[in-house]
C-alpha cells in the first residue's frame, strides 16, 4: 500500500486564519476610525461655525450700539464726519481674520464709511444691505444684530448687520466664509492625521494580538502535517491554558503516544528477528540429524540386502526388514517436508 505524503501543497497567506482575523480587525478599525473622524470633525465644525456666528453677531451689535450712543451724544452730523468715523471703525473686525472689516451705510444706501476710501459716497452693492435699506424705507426697522451668508463676486461671505433703532444708519461687519471657517479645515486635517496614526497603531496591535493568539495553533498544524507524513519530530510545548494551547498539548500527547507505540513495535520486531534466527539455527541442526539418520538407514538397507542375497533361508526375514525400512524412509521424507515447511515459516517471520 503506497504512502501518501502530500500535505495539501503550499498554502497562501490569504488562506491563513490569522490573516483573516487581522483583516477583519483592520476593517473594523478603519470603519471605527472613519466614523469617529467624520462625527468628531462634523461636530467640531458645527461648534466652530456657531461660535464664529455668535462672535460676529455680538461684535456687530456692540459696535452698532457704540455708534448709536455717539450719535445720541454728538448728533447726526457725526455720520458725515469721515475722519472721525475712520478713527472709530478703521481696522475693526473679527480678531485674526484679515478679510474682516467694518463699513457704515446711510438710510438711503450711501456708503458713509469704508476701509476702501474710493467707495465712500457710492451706493452700496451688497444685496443684503440693499434689502435692509428697503426695509428702513418701508418703516420695517429691526434694530437687533443679525448674521447672514451671501455671495459677493463669487465668494461666500459672512455679514453681521446692525440697524440703528431710528433708522439713521446700517453698520456691517463682513468676513470671508473660507477664512473664518479655516479652523474647521485644520480640524479635519488634524483628524485625518490622527486617524491614520490610530489606524496604523491599532492595526499593528491587532496583528500582534492575533499572532500571539494563533501561535500554538500554527505550531499544532505544522506538527499534524509532520505526523501525517510519519515524521514524529518533537512537538513544541506550551504553557497556554486557553483552547489553542489545549489543542497543541493534545497534539503533543498524541505524538508522544505514537512515538512510544512505534518504539514498542520496533522492540517486538527485534525480538521476533532474534527468535527467528535461533529457530533457523535449531532447524538446521535438526536437518543435519535427519541427514545422518537417512544415511544410517541406507547403510542398514544395503547391509540387509547383501545378507539376504547370501542367506537364502532368511528371505522372509529380509523381506520384513525391507518393509520396515521402506516405512522408515517414508517417515523420514515426511519429517523432512515438515522441517522444510518450518524453515519457510521461519524465513517469512524473519
Amino acid at each position: 500500500m503506497a504512502k501518501n505524503t502530500k500535505t495539501g501543497g503550499k498554502k497562501s497567506i490569504f488562506d491563513s486564519l490569522s490573516f483573516k482575523v487581522v483583516a477583519m480587525g483592520v476593517i473594523a478599525v478603519v470603519i471605527s476610525v472613519v466614523v469617529v473622524m467624520i462625527y468628531s470633525t462634523s461636530k467640531a465644525g458645527e461648534t466652530v461655525h456657531d461660535i464664529n456666528r455668535k462672535y460676529l453677531k455680538d461684535l456687530t451689535g456692540a459696535e452698532g450700539i457704540t455708534l448709536t450712543d455717539e450719535l445720541n451724544v454728538k448728533g447726526d452730523e457725526l455720520l458725515s464726519n469721515v475722519p472721525e468715523l475712520t478713527a472709530m471703525f478703521n481696522g475693526k473686525g473679527l480678531d485674526g481674520v484679515t478679510s474682516s472689516y467694518t463699513y457704515i451705510v446711510s438710510a438711503d444706501g450711501t456708503m458713509l464709511f469704508h476701509p476702501t476710501v474710493d467707495k465712500i459716497g457710492s451706493p452700496v452693492e451688497n444685496e443684503v444691505v440693499k434689502k435692509l435699506v428697503s426695509d428702513i424705507a418701508g418703516g420695517n426697522i429691526q434694530s437687533s444684530a443679525q448674521v447672514v451668508e451671501y455671495l459677493f463676486k463669487g465668494a461666500t461671505k459672512y455679514a453681521g448687520t446692525y440697524v440703528d433703532p431710528q433708522g439713521r444708519f446700517i453698520l456691517v461687519i463682513s468676513a470671508d466664509y473660507d477664512e473664518i471657517n479655516e479652523p474647521i479645515a485644520k480640524i479635519r486635517s488634524s483628524g485625518i492625521v490622527i486617524s491614520v496614526i490610530l489606524l496604523v497603531v491599532l492595526s499593528a496591535l491587532v496583528y500582534v494580538i492575533s499572532s500571539m493568539l494563533f501561535k500554538p495553533l500554527v505550531a499544532g498544524v505544522d506538527a499534524l502535517n509532520k505526523i501525517a507524513d510519519l515524521d514524529l519530530a518533537e512537538v513544541p510545548s506550551t504553557s497556554r491554558k486557553d483552547e489553542t494551547g489545549q489543542i497543541l498539548q493534545a497534539i503533543k500527547r498524541m505524538r508522544d503516544n505514537l512515538h512510544d507505540m512505534v518504539e514498542t513495535i520496533n522492540e517486538i520486531a527485534g525480538n521476533l528477528s532474534t527468535n527467528a534466527g535461533d529457530f533457523i539455527t535449531s532447524f538446521n541442526s535438526i536437518t543435519d540429524s535427519l541427514d545422518n539418520v537417512d544415511k544410517s538407514v541406507l547403510e542398514i538397507a544395503e547391509g540387509a540386502t547383501s545378507q539376504a542375497q547370501e542367506t537364502a533361508t532368511s528371505s522372509e526375514q529380509v523381506a520384513g526388514i525391507n518393509i520396515a525400512l521402506e516405512a522408515n524412509n517414508t517417515n523420514v521424507s515426511k519429517l523432512r517436508e515438515s522441517a522444510n515447511d518450518m524453515n519457510k515459516v521461519a524465513k517469512e517471520i524473519q
